[in-house]
């Protein structure tokens, strides 16, 4: 049956059968095989085969939904491979404890049988991939014990961290990176250093199989048009994000109307907020050696989990000055292998409480990567509702000094 303009699919069930499923992929292995021009991409499903095509190219002669056909029957024909020739065994390592798996307790229950034992039947199955689907790289794998077949979450989470293994039905799946999903989780690999390297490797692998081969192919025949066909789909897409009159716009709005009234708000009344402006800054700097941090949050001493909230509390003396008078930061970032932070971004704390003379700055921070996390806290005078007139030294204080 037709699948768009550009793809056919060719369905053998309309339900899960692990007989049909095998043969739908042992079948997409000899298509793929065939390395026909006019095959852009060949896809199993649970019960069929998706084969998305190059309408325009030459070598399509006639109806590409009866090409397809006929080269699906053909592959019939000549006999599918054994099932054992065409897969390849993957160890997913998880673990199962309380802290990373927020639903295990509950998986449990609905199957009648113990958190361990819910745990040990996960664990003794081995899966097989049965498609990819619903986000690229993310595996509907079939095995799952009958007892751990519940059914899908009826609130589904906004984020699922990276690496999570869940289970829903009759099926368990990896979540390949942090997205929403409604499938219960049930346990999930553990943080390693070594993560970014496993992620650069597959990045280098997609360079070294994909994209520098289809850079090359064809170029002794002329023009490599999968390459073209690709670019010219990437100047569609981006050029109305990156062009001249966008920059020339945002410049405008951004930059240059907001200085025109700054400059006309500071001129008011015969420049009253610059004087004004002046004798806060005199005053901030009278007393600014006397700021100081009186007490901070211990940081997370262990890899934190995406959606985990994180307490992030300072309580300060501020010399005289009021809450208003600074702003209290929270410097967030990834604890990289020489202990410095990374990939770091910025949250002003509010303040909620008086002790004193001294303030209390508390706010939650929610990561939205699992790994280790650290922060530091600084404070400096608030000079950002005025941004565009911040000194570029300002007054700066550090927890850790």
């Amino acid at each position: 049956m037709p699948l768009g303009d550009c793809a056919v699919y060719v369905e053998f069930s309309k339900t899960l059968d692990l007989e049909v499923n095998s043969a739908v992929q042992r079948l997409a292995t000899i298509v793929h095989g065939r390395a026909l021009p006019w095959v852009r991409d060949v896809v199993p499903a649970l019960g069929g085969l998706a084969i998305h095509f190059d309408p325009d190219h030459p070598s399509l002669t006639g109806d590409a939904l009866t090409a397809a056909l006929n080269m699906v029957s053909e592959c019939l024909k000549e006999g599918l491979p054994k099932a054992d020739d065409v897969v390849r065994t993957v160890e997913v390592p998880v673990c199962y404890e309380v802290e990373f798996a927020p639903d295990l307790a509950e998986v449990a229950a609905a199957s009648k049988v113990t958190p361990e034992e819910a745990a040990q039947l996960h664990a003794g199955s081995d899966y097989r991939v049965l498609m990819i689907g619903f986000a690229p790289g993310h595996a509907y794998m079939g095995g799952l014990s009958a007892k751990l077949a519940v059914p899908r979450r009826a609130t589904p989470r906004a984020i699922v961290p990276a690496g999570s293994v869940a289970v829903a039905n009759d099926q368990t799946v990896v979540y390949p990176y942090e997205i929403s999903g409604g499938w219960a989780i049930g346990d999930r690999e553990p943080y390693s250093e070594d993560q970014d390297e496993i992620h650069a490797r597959a990045i280098y692998s997609i360079l070294e199989n994909e994209i520098v081969p289809m850079y090359y192919e064809g170029r002794d025949e002329g023009v490599p048009a999968e390459w073209i066909r690709r670019v010219k789909q990437s100047l569609m897409q981006l050029s109305p994000l990156f062009n001249s009159q966008r920059m020339v716009s945002e410049y405008m709005t951004q930059l240059y109307e907001p200085a025109h009234q700054a400059c006309l708000d500071i001129s008011r009344d015969s420049f009253e907020p610059a004087r004004s402006r002046a004798h806060w800054n005199e005053q901030v700097e009278k007393v600014w050696d006397n700021v100081s941090f009186l007490e901070v949050g211990a940081g997370p001493d262990v890899s934190v989990l995406t959606g985990r909230p994180i307490p992030m509390r300072a309580v300060v003396n501020l010399a005289g000055l009021s809450p208003r008078d600074v702003r209290v930061e929270a410097v967030i970032g990834r604890v990289g292998v020489n202990g410095n932070l990374e990939e770091t971004q910025v949250m002003s704390l509010p303040s909620v409480e008086q002790q004193g003379d001294a303030f209390v700055f508390l706010k939650e921070f929610v990561p939205h990567q699992t790994g280790r996390l650290g922060y530091s806290l600084r404070i400096s005078p608030n000079h950002y509702d005025d941004p565009l007139t911040r000194p570029c030294h300002a007054l700066l204080k550090w927890s850790t000094e």
